[in-house]
This record gives structure tokens, sequence and C-alpha cells, in this order.
């Protein structure tokens, strides 16, 4: 049996919670004697300095006593120490992430999740491991496999990509699980070619800030997103109460950009409120408007700032709501065995999730 290596929890501490477990039948059976401390050590793959901290203090508990010549053995009367030395135990959840790309953006929605119910949750903890390559039986995870046969934990979470040998291989061992689909490359890139959300963002200001006269300012390329983005809102921006006009620029640099804006000064001067595509091309324009004092009267919307907020933020809640939907459906199997456990999760309807986990 091995030590959880990944724990926050000492080696020693795990080490004295196995002792008041495990071996004390075993010393019960040997007359109350603990077996050598190189044995103990060697069975548990640790070190001999290691199971002496942990003795030391189960010694301190009264649970045993040591004698030179004699060794450590039970005390007379562990059993009552026993009793009031022994905490309620957690519920450990095991979450696995695997990620060929190591692009791991994606996991982020999901920490947060899972450290948001752990801390409203007294009654659980979860251990975080980082799956190389899709085999949870491949050599390079031997540890994250050994941690889940030795039963550290009490359920597991697999995060894509989900393989059907790791399924296989949860079910042969009767681990309980709930397999956990992602696909946020995919959402992010939804976010971005799904325009429409955007669409009523901008009409949105326009109206509520009774503003009259838009301008879309992007770069000059006619195979780009943007450049669709914006035929699409002056499409969706006909019949609107407001007039909306567009620049194209070519050239990134604060040079080009600064002289971009002075040669289209007269356009700016015509709108109360621009829209950008770009941190750059939103920053030449502050600046311009500030040096031609219309930085007050004047809105900037830039289309890079609504993706990190906006877009993002509505990933992150749905990444949350999706892992606690997944820890919700474990720990009903953990506690009601004879369920039958979750094949996988769609991730965009999460009303559908429960009728799932019986399926």
């Amino acid at each position: 049996m091995r030590l959880n290596t990944v724990s926050k929890r000492s080696l020693a501490t795990q080490l004295s919670d196995i002792l008041t477990t495990d071996l004390i039948a075993d010393a019960e059976s040997n007359k109350g004697l603990l077996r050598s401390y190189r044995v103990i050590a060697r069975d548990y793959d640790t070190s001999i300095n290691t199971v002496h901290h942990a003795v030391k203090a189960l010694v301190k508990q009264g649970v045993f006593a040591t004698r030179k010549g004699i060794g450590t053995y039970l005390q007379t009367g562990y059993r009552k120490r026993l009793a009031t030395m022994r905490r309620p135990r957690r519920t450990h959840i095991a979450v696995i992430f695997s990620d060929l790309a190591d692009a791991y953006a994606w996991m982020n929605p999901f920490i947060a999740g899972i450290t948001a119910y752990q801390r409203s949750h007294a009654g659980f903890s979860f251990s975080v491991h980082y799956l190389r390559g899709t085999d949870i039986e491949d050599d390079v995870n031997a540890q994250i496999h050994d941690y889940l046969m030795k039963g550290f934990c009490d359920g597991v979470i697999l995060m894509c990509p989900v393989i059907p040998k790791n399924i296989r291989m949860m079910q042969k061992y009767h681990i309980r699980f709930v397999a956990l689909f992602n696909d946020y490359a995919q959402r992010i890139d939804t976010v971005h070619a799904d325009s429409e959300q955007v669409y009523r963002e901008i009409s949105a200001v326009m109206t509520t800030g009774r503003r009259t006269k838009l301008l879309l300012i992007v770069n000059n390329d006619l195979n780009s997103r943007t450049n669709r983005f914006c035929a699409g809102f002056e499409r969706h921006a006909k019949g609107a109460a407001f007039a909306v006009r567009s620049l194209q620029y070519t050239g990134c640099s604060r040079t080009a950009l600064a002289s971009f804006m002075k040669k289209n000064s007269a356009s700016i001067a015509w709108a109360d409120a621009v829209f950008t595509i770009g941190d750059e091309a939103a920053m030449a324009c502050r600046e311009h408007l500030r040096t031609s004092g219309r930085e007050k009267s004047t809105i900037i919307i830039n289309y890079t700032d609504y993706n990190y907020t906006v877009a993002e933020h509505n990933i992150m809640k749905q990444g949350v709501r999706e892992i606690h939907t997944a820890i919700e459906l474990l720990i009903d199997q953990i506690r009601n065995p004879e369920h039958k456990p979750a094949r996988h999760i769609v991730k965009s309807d999460t009303t559908a999730l429960k009728e799932n986990a019986n399926g």
C-alpha cells in the first residue's frame, strides 16, 4: 500500500490514520505488539522516519506505548481512547484531468467550482490529478492508477478526453465515477462565431444610452471573422434607431493606428459611440478622443473586452454549475451504491444530467 504523496496532509498524519484502523487488528493478532518500523515502512512505501513520527503521535494519544526491549504495543484501554480521538470521516473525491494540448486554461471553471463546493461542504475533500495522455493504465500514469486501486478516494470525476478503456477500468474495479465530457474549446469558438448576443448587447447600449451614431473600426482583412461580424451587425442594425458606419485600418502598430485615427478624425467626431475589435484599436481611439476633447462624450465598446468579460464569465458560470452537478451525481452513487453508475454527462444541458445518471 502506498501513501498519497499528492495530498496536502503530511505522510505521518496519513500513516497515523491508517495505523488507527488497519494495523491495530494486526497488533491484536500479534499479542498487541506492533511490527518493526522497517517492515511497516516497506509495506507502506515510506521512510522509517515517517513511521516513527506517526507512531510517536499515537503514543502521545495513548493508543500505543513503547518500552525498551519489548517494542511498541497497544495500551490498556486503547479502545476507549480511539473512540474519543476518531474524527468524522470525510468523503474524498478524486478529479482526473487530461489535456493532450497542454492548454490548462480550460480547467479553470472546474477548479473554481471544486474549490467553492469544498468551502461550503465541510464533509468533503478533493484531490486533482493530471493525466498524461488518455490512458490511466499507462505506465506514465502509474501513480494515479495506484491511487485509485488502493482506495484512497470514494469516487472519481473523470474529465475529457474520456475514452472507453478508462470507463471499462472503472467498471471492472467497481470504482464509482462520473465521466464529464469537456468541450471548452468548442464553446470558445461558438462564443466568437455566434455574434447575435454581441449584436443585442451593442443595440442595448445604443438605445439605453440614447446614442444615435455608431462607428465600427476594424482591421482591413476581408477574410477575417471580424469583418464578417461587421457585415452581420450592419444587417442586424437595419431599421434601428441609430446610424452605423464602418472604418477599416491596416497595420496594428501604435504609430500606424495613431495616423489612422488622425486621418479619420472627422468620421470619429461624427460618432457618439465607437465599436472596436482589438485592444490596440481601442487604446488608439481612446487616446485620439482624449487629445481631441471628446473622451467624455463618446463611448467605446471593445469586442475583445466583451469576450474576456461577458462571454468568459458565462463559460465560467456554466463550468462551475456542471462540476457541481457532477459532484452531486457522484455523491448519490456513494450514498446509494445500488444505483447504476453514470455513463456520461452532456454539458450543454445540465437539466438532463440527472436523467443521464441512471441510464
